[in-house]
C-alpha cells in the first residue's frame, strides 16, 4: 500500500486544488518518513508472506524471519533519523520482548533440525541479539534440546517393550534360532536389545551425531523439503525423526496473516469512505475493547 501510495504523490495534491473538502493532504515531511518507511518495513512484509495461513511453512523457516524483524527494530533505534520511528521501535521491542521469551526456545528447536542451519543458525542470530551472553542462552536451547530427547527415548523403550513392537521386530529380523527352548519365542530379542541400549555406553548420542554431521547446502534459489529429509534419513536417526515430526508441524498462527490487516475493510466502505482518520480510529478502537470486555460477543451499531 505505500508502494502504491508513493507512486501517486503528485495525484494527492493535484486533489487537494480540485476538491475544496480533501483536508488530509500529507506533508512532505510526511512523504519523507513513507518513502523510509517502505524500505524498512520489507523484513514484515516478508515475514507476513511466509507466516500466511493459506501456505502452511514448516516451523524451521521461523526463527530466521523472527530475529530478523528484532535485528530490524535494533537498527531503527539506533541509525533512524526520525524519531517517529525511533519511538515507534522501542515500543515495539518491548512487546516483542514481552513473548520472545516464550516462543524463542521453540522456534531454536525447529531450527535446529533443519539439516542445513542445526544449531549453527541459533549461534548466528543469539550472537547478534544477546551479545556476550549468546552462549548461555544457545546452551539453554541445547539443553532443551536434550530434554526432548531424553523423554522421546523413553517413549521409545516402552514402545520396544510392548507386545506390539515385538512382532515387527520379527518380523524385519533376518536370522531366527532353528531349535532349543526359545524356538518361536522373541522374548531373546528384547533382551538383547535392552542389553545393548544400557550397557554399550560407547554408542554416540543421535542428537550429537546429527549436530556433528556437515551441514546440507543451502541454496536460496531452490526450495527444500525438510519433511522429505527426515522421511529419507528417518533410519539414521529414528528418535530424532519422531521429534521432526511433531516439532516441524507446529503452526505459528491458526489464522491466515493477511485478516489481521483488513480490519479496516469493515468500517471503511464505498457508503463510509470520508471518515476522518481520528474518526476512524475510535470505531476500531472501541469495537476492540468491546469485544474484550463482553467476551467476544458482537455488537451492531
Amino acid at each position: 500500500m505505500i508502494c502504491s501510495a508513493l507512486h501517486y504523490k503528485n495525484v494527492f495534491c493535484r486533489l487537494k486544488n480540485i476538491d475544496g473538502q480533501y483536508k488530509c493532504l500529507p506533508s512532505e515531511h510526511d512523504w519523507q518518513l513513507a518513502s523510509a518507511l517502505e524500505n524498512d518495513l520489507k523484513c514484515f512484509y516478508d515475514c507476513t508472506t511466509l507466516f500466511s495461513g493459506t501456505s502452511y511453512p514448516t516451523s524451521n523457516l521461523f526463527l530466521r524471519h523472527v530475529c530478523d524483524i528484532r535485528l530490524c527494530l535494533n537498527e531503527w533505534v539506533l541509525t533512524t533519523r526520525y524519531d517517529e520511528f525511533r519511538i515507534m521501535a522501542q515500543k515495539m521491542i518491548e512487546k516483542f520482548d514481552k513473548y520472545w521469551h516464550d516462543m524463542s526456545g521453540i522456534l531454536s528447536i525447529a531450527c535446529i533440525f533443519d539439516p542445513r542451519f542445526k544449531i549453527r543458525l541459533v549461534e548466528y542470530y543469539f550472537s547478534m541479539i544477546y551479545g556476550d551472553d549468546a552462549t548461555s542462552h544457545v546452551q539453554i536451547v541445547y539443553g532443551d534440546c536434550q530434554s526432548i530427547v531424553k523423554e522421546y527415548k523413553a517413549r521409545y523403550a516402552s514402545a520396544a517393550s510392548s507386545p506390539g513392537y515385538s512382532s515387527s521386530s520379527l518380523s524385519t529380523c533376518h536370522f531366527m534360532p532353528s531349535s532349543g527352548s526359545y524356538k518361536g519365542s522373541t522374548e531373546w530379542i528384547l533382551g538383547f536389545i535392552s542389553f545393548v541400549n544400557v550397557g554399550n555406553e560407547e554408542v554416540k548420542d543421535e542428537l550429537e551425531t546429527y549436530l556433528g554431521e556437515k551441514l546440507v547446502p543451502f541454496n536460496v534459489e531452490e526450495e527444500f523439503d525438510v519433511l522429505a529429509w527426515w522421511k529419507v534419513n528417518g533410519g539414521n536417526y529414528p528418535i530424532l525423526s519422531q521429534i521432526a515430526i511433531d516439532i516441524l508441524a507446529i503452526p505459528v498462527t491458526t489464522i491466515a496473516s493477511e485478516s489481521a490487516f483488513s480490519t479496516g475493510g469493515r468500517f471503511v466502505s464505498p457508503y463510509r469512505n470520508r471518515l476522518h482518520p481520528s474518526t476512524l480510529e475510535a470505531l476500531m478502537c472501541s469495537q476492540s475493547w468491546i469485544r474484550a470486555l463482553c467476551g467476544g460477543i458482537r455488537f451492531a451499531f
